[in-house]
């Protein structure tokens, strides 16, 4: 079996901030792989300086763009990896993700998720930075 992968470079979401891309799919299983997004908006601008709530917001819509782009949506994702800087992130983080997820998850129909508390993230403005893995 041939094993290809597509690389996943859309502007219709921030661009990869370093030596990455933003998604990867896989074409053998319709498999769609998202790396970390931050709170930074289309031209690369943090939203919500030292604010959980607002970087969340827009971290999640960021994933929602990559897989618009992909014809997909989140109602598509199987998986999230959730990283916080420091445990007073966590209270405005559920918040933030209460407030979202009623949009985009009404059945509440969740993907899976694993939330990591860390140090830092590679830019000590971002506090929140998710992983996505979804279906096509």
């Amino acid at each position: 079996m041939v094993r290809t992968k597509s690389i996943i470079k859309t502007k219709n979401a921030p661009k990869a901030l370093g030596l990455y891309s933003q998604a990867v799919k896989s074409n053998n299983n319709d498999l769609i792989f998202i790396s970390g997004q931050v709170g930074v908006d289309i031209n690369g601008i943090l939203v919500g300086e030292r604010n959980v709530f607002e970087q969340t917001v827009q971290t999640f819509r960021n994933i929602q763009l990559i897989l618009n782009s992909q014809g997909a949506d989140m109602g598509d994702l199987l998986e999230f990896t959730t990283y916080l800087v420091g445990r007073d992130s966590i209270k405005p983080f559920l918040d933030a993700r209460k407030e979202v997820f009623a949009n985009y998850f009404p059945e509440g129909d969740y993907p899976a998720n694993t939330l990591i508390v860390v140090e830092s993230l590679v830019s000590d403005e971002y506090l929140v930075e998710i992983k996505a893995v979804g279906i096509l």
